[in-house]
């Protein structure tokens, strides 16, 4: 019956879902810090992402934006302190004939911030927003963003980099520059969902090496569990 199908859907969906957060976890546990897309929140998150041009000029801005979202954080959500790791995204570029991406794609760089509560996260985004329009040497571009990012990435991604740096794992020189996940390029001011992943006909990377490709019709895989405690909330400063 009608029911029955939409059931179905809906698990066949969360299955879908599943498998492409389960591309990110893998990544992410062995420590991977490129990805080519960093999801955007489909529900409540605390999580921003906040990326620049990947460029030694864009440096002192990022410390600023920091700055920045560490006293919003403080003087209007009573957040005594916001944690942050770096991170980058190698967004693809469609266009083959495009020279200015280098390997095809444009990469950008800056932090992940935990900013501890979904309203701190919003009123953080929208003062990062303000202070990168502001800034003249920050031209409008698909390097340069504030974003929401997925509650789920987050949560695991921060649990990680904010271990202790020999309990942290490494990525191997051979891979530890090759950008992980779905390679999904989405369009300058679109959401960047693991929906919109899914309703769209991109390539999914085997882990690491690249060398193989993960067909989209394949089984779905579950999430692992969480490596280190569980919650996410690791104690340690931003680095």
């Amino acid at each position: 019956n009608q029911y029955a199908l939409q059931q179905l859907d809906l698990q066949n969906s969360q299955r879908e879902y599943n498998r492409f957060l389960s591309y990110y976890y893998s990544a992410i546990d062995k420590g991977h810090t490129i990805f080519y897309c960093i999801p955007t929140q489909r529900d409540d998150s605390h999580f921003v992402a906040f990326l620049l041009s990947k460029s030694s000029k864009m440096k002192p801005v990022l410390q600023e934006g920091i700055e920045l979202a560490q006293t919003v954080a403080t003087q209007q959500c009573q957040v005594p302190r916001i944690d942050f790791v770096e991170i980058r995204e190698y967004k693809p570029e469609e266009d083959a004939s495009c020279k200015s991406a280098k390997d095809g794609c444009w990469r950008a760089k800056g932090y992940l911030i935990d900013a501890k509560n979904t309203a701190c996260a919003h009123l953080v985004l929208q003062h990062l927003a303000y202070f990168i329009a502001g800034k003249q040497n920050v031209p409008q571009h698909a390097t340069n963003f504030v974003r929401q990012v997925l509650q789920e990435f987050g949560t695991r991604y921060m649990a990680i980099q904010l271990l202790s740096k020999e309990l942290r794992p490494i990525v191997g020189k051979e891979n530890n520059r090759k950008p992980q996940g779905p390679r999904f390029p989405y369009k300058d001011g679109e959401k960047s969902t693991i929906e919109d992943m899914m309703s769209a006909n991109i390539q999914i990377y085997g882990e690491d090496d690249h060398s193989t490709m993960v067909s989209t019709q394949s089984s779905a895989v579950a999430p692992a569990p969480l490596f280190g405690n569980g919650n996410g909330n690791v104690n340690g400063n931003g680095k």
